[in-house]
């Protein structure tokens, strides 16, 4: 059976007289990729002495090179030093017959496989310093390529260069056949390059495809080595999405490498991250293409870790990329900060910070490959624990979708992260951060990995990420907040059924075509009667002052929020501390904690007043009126002003000398506990057998059969209140 071609004929034309006989083969022909590749863009150039000066080129976002074009004339076609065609190897078509041809060349030597040929890989191919293996010809045909493919006994890697410089992998299929013999653990990355040696440099793998590995990565660039390339490759498909095993995930490329190039290459249906750079100082990233077309990818570009370089991103530029959601699902696009990706208790942290990339001009888009446009949980994604960051120019086409179901994320006392989107960020001064192109919406962005596909029964929307015209609803699962064609603003599901309602129809005339439904960062919920009027027609949260809540600007650390959920309440303006402005019912199940000045409000039975429900920092949970009307102070100042309020009811505990954090703890087994200054000071005892056991937290007007606070079973029986 033949395992490869014939390389080439004699050219038959040629007047030439031949040459000498020589023992060795000939050399190898002109590689099929030889075409002149297209120009590299004109470096800026200084003015000129005119009176009219040209501009650089700009080329718009995205990969400037397709895959696979990246200039490469620094890679010879013809072999530089001693070289043999591996064409009758010794060995049978293995790994030993390679390993030992490559021994034999020794420093310097290329070592040509046969095109087609196919090569059982039983252990690790090692180069030595300045060698090459490649197909012989240079082809870009699969079909064409030497395939080096893994035995089920193949561990840790195929290809090994640890630090060994100069090597080269060019025109080569490499294959770890997970899909064959699925995952193992003693396995390692595919390909390894770099080391930790800082003398060993310039390593190149050029124009190879690298599929199936069986652990965390088709190539890894190792920190310690400067300039590795990997250019015009072919990546992929790689591992198991969460979604179908958990941990099973592979990545694309893992770059750590300092001073390397990432360029021309085509990822698709990796699992993990497409590219994950590990901080790689003074890397460049860029006209890389990333598709997610049948797998869940978690991250297309991850920037997300702070070891091994200690977050020092400097000079590693993510430039000119594409990724493509064609049918799969991507979590983030580009996640940049530890906790974009996950985070942990006391996280973010201010001694594990990631500093001074730029990521620019890159492009999200969408490609229907016959399984649909696929969708994608968040775009660029800036953490808080980012400093000198750089993300500008950066474009997310209009027909990309963003979704995600959040519910099965373990997001902690902060609450939920804001809903997906193109563009989000951290609260907080943008300043802080670096400098970040003004799409960026803020709010608490943190453990991104929790987001699956699908829609969500439960979103947390920040200002700016709610506006809505008149038709226009944001969708749950089963439920949506639709701003009504008639002004009213309501929970609905898709049969029609309404859980919730402000009762404001017939309030936009007028303006049926331009109001607009916004949270501002100040805490109102109102209706504006044309984006960004200074004057809103009618506002859903009377209770506040015009000027909102005290400190709540768009560059404020923590911001207010509007939660909507497909289950009990659907609807709940929140503080920055994560009190209730408005509900669309007031109760909360059991593990639900409300710290010291975090407010409930609601209004009173005659509306005239506004009743908040607050813990004091001296250890007592009070219900409050104002007095003064509906509009409230907030947060309420201590002591408590008498001129102000009413205190309607408090726990009977007597109050602390002195103010203390505390809590009012909702717990699992239905006891409502006030701890505060490290004990337990008052409880309901509403925990045992089920009849007794509480089950929700309902805070009322105080009208009748409506008590300022109960707790009821789960048959809703009452089992204490007020």
């Amino acid at each position: 059976m033949h395992r490869f071609r014939a390389p080439w004929s004699k050219d038959k034309q040629s007047s030439t007289p031949p040459p000498p006989p020589s023992n060795k083969p000939p050399p190898p022909p002109i590689p099929s990729h030889s075409r002149p590749p297209p120009p590299p863009p004109p470096r800026p150039q200084p003015p000129l002495p005119t009176t009219t000066i040209s501009p650089p080129t700009a080329h718009p976002p995205g990969a400037i090179y397709p895959p696979g074009k990246w200039p490469t004339p620094e890679l010879s076609i013809y072999p530089l030093n001693t070289w043999l065609i591996l064409s009758s190897p010794d060995k049978g078509w293995t790994s030993a017959s390679i390993q030992a041809a490559l021994d034999a060349l020794g420093e310097g030597g290329t070592l040509y496989l046969p095109r087609s040929s196919k090569w059982d890989i039983s252990e690790p191919i090692l180069l030595r310093p300045w060698q090459e293996l490649a197909t012989e010809g240079y082809p870009t045909e699969e079909k064409d390529m030497a395939a080096l493919e893994a035995t089920p006994g193949c561990r840790p890697h195929l290809v090994n260069c640890w630090n060994v410089s100069g090597v080269r992998l060019r025109n080569l299929l490499i294959d770890g056949k997970h899909d064959v013999f699925g995952r193992d653990d003693k396995c390692g990355v595919m390909v390894q390059f770099g080391g930790p040696d800082p003398a060993c440099h310039d390593q190149w793998c050029d124009r190879c495809i690298i599929r199936n590995p069986r652990q965390w990565s088709c190539f890894q660039a190792f920190e310690g080595t400067t300039n590795v390339r990997i250019t015009n490759c072919r990546i992929g498909p790689a591992g198991i999405g969460k979604d179908i095993i958990e941990g099973h995930w592979a990545d694309g490329i893992s770059f750590a490498a300092s001073h390397g190039l990432v360029a021309g290459n085509e990822i698709t249906d990796a699992t993990d991250g497409a590219i994950v750079v590990f901080q790689a100082t003074g890397t460049l990233v860029t006209s890389n293409t990333i598709v997610c077309y049948s797998r869940l990818l978690l991250g297309g570009i991850n920037m997300v870790d702070h070891a091994p370089g200690k977050g020092d991103y400097s000079h590693t530029r993510v430039v000119h990329n594409t990724i493509l959601t064609a049918g799969g699902y991507i979590v983030t696009a580009i996640a940049q900060g530890p906790t974009a990706w996950g985070a942990g208790p006391g996280e973010p942290s201010e001694d594990k910070l990631n500093r001074n990339a730029i990521v620019a001009r890159n492009l999200i888009h969408y490609q229907d490959r016959g399984r649909g446009k696929g969708a994608i949980g968040y775009g660029f994604a800036v953490s808080a624990d980012v400093r000198g960051w750089t993300c500008v120019e950066n474009v997310s086409d209009p027909g990309v979708v963003y979704s995600g179901d959040m519910s099965d994320g373990d997001w902690g006392l902060g609450g939920m992260s804001l809903a997906p989107g193109p563009f989000v960020r951290s609260a907080g001064p943008v300043e802080k951060l670096g400098v970040l192109q003004e799409e960026f919406v803020p709010g608490l962005l943190r453990g991104l990995l929790a987001v699956k596909p699908g829609r969500s029964p439960v979103l947390r929307l920040f200002p700016r990420q709610l506006s809505l015209r008149p038709g226009e609803k944001v969708q749950l699962k089963h439920w949506a907040l639709e701003f009504r064609l008639d002004g009213d603003v309501q929970v609905r599901n898709e049969g029609g059924e309404i859980a919730w309602s402000a009762g404001l129809g017939g309030t936009i005339k007028g303006h049926e075509k331009t109001a607009v439904l916004e949270l501002s960062a100040n805490g109102h919920l109102w209706i504006l009667p044309f984006p960004a009027s200074p004057t809103p027609l009618l506002t859903l949260t009377p209770l506040l002052p015009d000027t909102g809540l005290p400190g709540c600007t768009p560059q404020a650390e923590s911001l207010p929020s509007l939660q909507l959920s497909d289950t009990t309440p659907h609807l709940q303006l929140l503080t920055p501390s994560g009190g209730i402005l408005l509900s669309s019912c007031y109760e909360v199940p059991w593990n639900t904690q409300f710290p010291v000045d975090t407010p409930v409000c609601q209004p009173s039975v005659n509306a005239e007043s506004t009743l908040v429900a607050v813990l004091s920092p001296l250890g007592q949970y009070m219900i409050l009126s104002s007095r003064r009307g509906r509009v409230v102070e907030l947060p309420i100042k201590w002591p408590l002003e008498m001129g102000r309020w009413y205190i309607l009811w408090q726990t009977r505990n007597a109050p602390l000398p002195q103010f203390t954090e505390g809590t009012l703890a909702f717990q699992g087994d239905g006891n409502l506990v006030l701890y505060a200054g490290g004990k337990a000071l008052w409880n309901t005892a509403t925990y045992g057998p089920p009849e007794k056991q509480a089950r929700w937290m309902k805070w009322g007007d105080g009208g009748a059969g409506r008590p300022y606070l109960e707790l009821v079973n789960e048959a809703r029986e009452r089992v204490w209140s007020t």
